[in-house]
């Protein structure tokens, strides 16, 4: 009896433990099952034992405790950021690195040509390039994490000045 009950408080730490990672670092649980939906705000939805993670078109994800609401919004509201490549089946693209913005400290890469694929739309419904929305300000370079857009990084190479350089 002992070895039952020791059993099933593993498991049930085991359930609390992938529940709380997945509340914690708003991800999915690791016991789910992925339900995909076509059409509307919503891609798909891992349901856990206990919680469940909801990833919306617009690559916002929100976990939350089942039977508790979840919002897709970003906070700023007036906008989202779209990789058209993941609604091309089967896309190819040369696979050089492409820049598309740099600050003072790091130069930001697509791990291939596609920066007319990467998109900012507005809620007025218009559209520009996520490099274009860097470059004016409209948006800065934290934003493509907060909706899971991946890009290569690099550190900007500095110049020296030697010793005979003039000041």
């Amino acid at each position: 009896m002992k070895k039952i009950l020791i059993i099933i408080g593993i498991i049930i730490g085991i359930i609390l433990l992938d529940s709380i990672q997945a509340l914690v670092f708003d991800n999915s649980p690791i016991l789910k099952i992925r339900e995909y939906y076509n059409g509307g705000d919503l891609n798909y939805k891992d349901k856990g034992i206990l919680v469940d993670t909801y990833c919306g078109t617009n690559g916002i994800k929100d976990t939350a405790i089942k039977g508790f609401s979840y919002s897709l919004n970003y906070e700023g509201g007036n906008y989202i950021l779209v990789d058209e490549t993941k609604k091309i089946k089967d896309f190819a693209a040369d696979t050089a690195l492409e820049p598309f913005y740099a600050d003072e400290s790091y130069t930001y890469f697509w791990s291939c040509i596609k920066n007319k694929y990467m998109i900012v739309k507005y809620s007025d419904g218009s559209k520009e390039l996520i490099s274009d929305a860097l470059e004016k300000g409209h948006i800065d370079i934290q934003t493509l994490d907060k909706f899971d857009i991946s890009y290569i990084k690099e550190e900007n190479f500095q110049m020296y000045k030697g010793v005979n350089d003039e000041k």
